[in-house]
């Protein structure tokens, strides 16, 4: 592709894919002027169609087909007249129960076979005669003899009944009786055996196992919430989801760049003691509305193929940024180490209190040759 300087009409031939779909800022070889140069877009070729002849037949009339003749429309059939609705037919009264006889009244006994007060007295006797019926009772004789009090301490005791005692026991039964010739006793029936006895058994050890596990349980959580609040960097790092539940118990942890806005100016070639540098300069700006600090800043050279070639590490001279805060930020690279360069690319490294050596750089972007700053 050919582009020309429009200062001062100089023409260079560059390859298309160096300036992209894009464009990229270009300098002039001759007058070192410069300006964002575009892809140049080449117009297509006419395309020419021949002409075809056509003859008149083919312009001809289609043969026109006649119409349809109209079809009647159908005649509706007549809507039937609704049939009278039929008086349902009264239903006939129940018959009444018959009412159920009433007992039939005992017969009277005839007095004719009652007995009479004269025959009742033949036969039972006389009842003038029939004393009071405490006569019947036999008299008790009184010969009870009163006791004083000594006369009844002098009485011996009265010989204790045999039968009311049980059998004193052998005393060398049991001398002779040894432990392993007792008999085992009967097992019990299972519906005397009730499992809740053990339950209620054993509510002591139970419980001093149960405060066991929880205080097994407290000493497991708390260790590994103390482990992540004290690695909560490490822990965003890999997951940053979680700083969101980190930042819910106010222990948010801070992101490199998060608040800020860096912005890149065009590189520049300058004369240093001799040597042709390519300078780069830039402004850090705090967007947010609260105090931010400021990260290490890395700029990397990178080539056509986006990979990289050369890494600076830039630390700005301010640590904190108060809200729309800027600083400034330089930075300069050998132009004869860096001449396949193509791109320039600015990220966030650590924090500067978190930073080692100054000029450390990513693992992935590591310098091929150290050069001054």
């Amino acid at each position: 592709m050919y582009i020309s300087c429009p200062s001062c009409s100089t023409s260079f031939s560059v390859d298309g894919a160096m300036i992209g779909t894009g464009g990229r800022a270009v300098r002039c070889y001759n007058c070192s002027h410069s300006w964002h140069q575009y892809p140049v877009v080449h117009q297509p070729a006419a395309h020419f169609v021949p002409v075809q002849y056509v003859s008149p037949s083919q312009f001809t009339m289609p043969p026109q087909v006649a119409a349809p003749a109209p079809v009647a429309a159908p005649v509706p059939e007549p809507v039937p007249a609704p049939l009278p609705e039929l008086e349902p037919e009264p239903m006939p009264e129940p018959i009444p129960e018959p009412e159920p006889a009433p007992p039939p009244e005992p017969e009277p006994i005839p007095e004719e076979d009652l007995p009479s007060d004269e025959e009742l007295d033949a036969m039972l006797g006389d009842t003038d005669d029939i004393d009071d019926a405490g006569s019947f009772a036999a008299e008790m004789p009184d010969d009870t003899t009163e006791i004083d009090e000594e006369a009844l301490e002098e009485l011996e005791d009265p010989e204790p009944l045999e039968s009311f005692h049980a059998p004193e026991p052998d005393d060398d039964f049991e001398e002779d009786l040894e432990p392993e010739d007792i008999p085992d006793p009967d097992p019990l029936p299972d519906g005397m055996y009730d499992p809740d006895d053990e339950d209620e058994e054993e509510p002591q050890g139970s419980l001093i196992q149960t405060l066991i596990k929880v205080v097994v349980i407290l000493v497991v959580v708390i260790g590994l919430g103390a482990g992540l609040v004290f690695t909560r960097g490490i822990v965003v790092d890999l997951i940053p989801a979680t700083n969101v539940a980190f930042e819910l118990i106010g222990l948010r942890v801070a992101i490199p760049g998060e608040g800020l806005d860096v912005n890149a100016g065009n590189p520049k070639r300058e004369t240093i003691d001799g040597k042709e540098y390519i300078v780069l300069r830039g402004l850090l700006r705090n967007v947010s509305d609260i105090e931010q600090p400021v990260p290490q800043l890395f700029v990397r050279i990178l080539d056509g193929n986006k990979a990289m070639i050369a890494v600076k590490t830039v630390i700005p001279g301010k640590k904190m940024l108060k809200p729309n805060e800027s600083v400034k930020f330089s930075t300069r690279f050998i132009e004869s180490t860096i001449a396949t360069g193509r791109d320039v690319d600015v990220v966030y490294g650590p924090f500067q209190d978190e930073a080692g050596a100054e000029g450390a750089a990513p693992m992935e972007a590591t310098p091929k040759k150290d050069e001054p700053k």
